[in-house]
């Protein structure tokens, strides 16, 4: 039935979601004001998560300022479930992935890219490198991703941070 559909098996068993119709709303909504959002520092650069209080989200949008400026500071690449779309908000960022040649992106450039190819941003041309990036997935493997990053010692978990 799965191969015929072309789908998979838990597609079969997941209840449709309710089109969204005039006058029916769910009333989500979540509000980051500048600045603040749940700021988690590594080695690559601080991560502010936005709508951080928000649960069951497909996607988690942060900004982050890149501060690795090569590979070797960087580390291993991140790979994680889904896809991601990155903005560069401010500056230029070199993102290098396991299967194509680095590409560099300037303020107003963007990419969308499978985050479980293996990828790495390296803050290029000498100044400040901020990004906006979405990653799309199951919140609770986005989660369990926010929090292998986390360095206990450099962590900040409060809003404003």
């Amino acid at each position: 039935i799965t191969v015929a559909l072309e789908t998979d098996i838990a597609a079969l068993f997941t209840p449709p979601s309710a089109p969204y119709s005039q006058g029916e709303a769910s009333g989500r909504r979540s509000l980051t004001r500048a600045g603040e959002g749940n700021a988690i520092d590594t080695h690559i650069g601080r991560y502010r998560y936005l709508a951080y209080e928000l649960l069951n989200k497909h996607s988690i949008p942060m900004v982050i300022e890149v501060t690795a400026s090569s590979l070797e500071e960087f580390g291993e690449f991140n790979r994680h479930p889904g896809e991601e779309f990155l903005y560069v908000i401010e500056g230029e960022l070199d993102l290098y992935t396991d299967m194509y040649l680095p590409v560099n992106l300037k303020q107003g450039d963007s990419l969308y890219f499978d985050s479980n190819m293996g990828h790495a941003y390296i803050a290029a041309g000498g100044g400040t490198c901020r990004i906006l990036s979405v990653c799309i997935a199951h919140e609770s493997e986005l989660l369990n991703l926010m929090e292998a990053k986390a360095k206990p010692e450099h962590a900040s978990t409060r809003a404003g941070a």
